[in-house]
């Protein structure tokens, strides 16, 4: 019998939308999550709301396959543009369940994020999050990767305790090296 599980080195392109956030932000942690300059009002204190604002990263990785199941990790090292923390991001694709996945980071931010078709999932914050708690309420799920690559595009909203909510896409382009 040949090798169950397979892995793959990857291309990975990753395209990351924010869109109709209105936030309180008050400490300088979670300003420093934002993946870009939020305007500011008298204080600094309050965020009311700001446009659409798309990142892409380009990275390099490693796909995961369990033959017998079907599954799919794909994991790649997210690097702070700062370049001084690092985290560690796992995507987790049940062939069963393909409008689930399972995000799981560890590094500078530790977290475990359930994006289901239709669904909401609670998540407790650590630092530099402060133990907040975040409703996760994903719209939709389109998963189209297989053993050789593909395609994951999430539409999910980001509720923060009271503190502000967000609207995100989330969309994934996987290729073998």
């Amino acid at each position: 019998m040949g090798n169950r599980k397979r892995e793959y080195p990857v291309k990975i392109r990753i395209n990351r939308t924010l869109q109709n956030i209105e936030m309180l932000i008050e400490t300088e942690d979670i300003r420093s999550l934002i993946p870009f300059d939020p305007p500011e009002t008298e204080g600094g204190a309050i965020h009311k709301s700001w446009n659409k604002k798309s990142v892409e990263i380009v990275t390099e990785g490693t796909l995961h396959y369990d033959k017998p199941g079907g599954n799919i990790i794909i994991s790649y090292e997210e690097i702070e543009p700062a370049g001084l923390e690092t985290t560690h991001t796992s995507i987790i694709l049940s062939k069963k369940n393909q409008g689930c996945i399972t995000m799981l980071k560890y590094g500078h931010v530790n977290s475990q994020i359930i994006f289901e078709n239709g669904l909401r999932h609670y998540i407790m914050g650590e630092p530099p999050l402060g133990g907040a708690t975040m409703c996760v309420s994903t719209k939709s799920v389109d998963n189209c990767m297989d053993e050789n690559g593909g395609g994951l595009n999430i539409d999910y909203a980001v509720d923060f305790s009271g503190a502000g909510r967000e609207q995100n896409s989330f969309n994934i382009d996987v290729k073998r090296i």
